[in-house]
């Protein structure tokens, strides 16, 4: 059995690996395709530690939206987002921050009603949890008053940004 840092390195080392090197010819490999390989691998490489494959798919998730790519990381945050509702509690800091990082990407993607529903739900918990202040709770707020406004409802973004 592998231990976690062991699992860590062979999967990141997986990721940088290419199937057959005669196809690059010396042509350079972009994070897009490193991404997109990696996260094909992720569901059933990483079975055996859920908490561990949650971690990744939040990563490359937050990385492909880092990049701009709105549409691929929705289902990488999704899982994660699930994942950790299921093992670790809808109330669990980390739980929080995946649903944060999803719903940034449904805003992002022009989705605001998903966008509003997700995070009317996570910023009652973040606030009771964490605070007002709270940078994630803040963040949170943020997006949705974001959300409304994309929306069109400026009153409640106004309101919100107050």
């Amino acid at each position: 059995m592998l231990y976690r840092a062991d699992r860590i390195a062979s999967f990141m080392t997986g990721m940088f690996k290419v199937s057959n090197p005669s196809e690059t010819r010396g042509n350079q490999v972009t994070a897009r395709e490193i991404l997109d390989k990696a996260s094909g691998n992720i569901t059933a490489g990483l079975v055996s530690d859920p908490l561990f494959q949650a971690q990744m798919m939040q990563v490359m998730g937050e990385v492909y939206v880092n990049l701009g790519l709105f549409s691929r990381p929705e289902s990488l945050l999704r899982q994660a987002a699930q994942i950790r509702n299921r093992l670790l509690g809808p109330e669990d800091r980390v739980t929080l921050q995946s649903k944060h990082a999803l719903a940034v990407n449904l805003y992002e993607q022009g989705r605001y009603a998903d966008t509003e529903e997700l995070l009317g739900q996570t910023i009652e918990i973040e606030r009771r949890l964490l605070g007002l202040e709270h940078p994630t709770t803040l963040s949170s707020m943020n997006t949705l008053a974001n959300a409304f406004t994309a929306d069109g409802r400026h009153a409640e973004a106004e309101a919100l940004h107050r």
